[in-house]
């Protein structure tokens, strides 16, 4: 029987083993965005963990966070076309609130 969810990714242009892939893209954009935010919040722990930015200093910490993004746009581009645009706005968008962030 073929569930809702299989047709769906179909429509999308997906295969079922693309969603596992997709999925680790979006825990590493969250990673990024974590990453990140230590860094604009100057946090040194993160749930009882020193964050990289109190560990590596605030440079190493963007650097790491852009390495995940790279790594999470990555992934996401190695699967249907679809994908590349379902990465890049979001990630677009956290790019500008990031600048925004910063000149306030």
């Amino acid at each position: 029987m073929v569930s809702g969810v299989d047709v769906g990714l179909r429509r999308a242009g997906l295969a079922p083993g693309d969603v596992m892939v997709l999925a680790a893209a979006v825990e590493l954009l969250h990673c990024a965005t974590l990453v990140h935010d230590d860094v604009i919040d100057d946090a040194a722990a993160r749930r009882g963990v020193a964050t990289v930015n109190a560990v590596e200093g605030s440079s190493t910490a963007i650097l790491a966070g852009d390495v995940l993004i790279a790594a999470a746009c990555g992934l996401a581009t190695t699967n249907a076309g679809c994908a590349t645009n379902w990465v890049r706005r979001p990630k677009c968008a956290y790019v500008r609130g990031s600048v925004w962030l910063r000149r306030r």
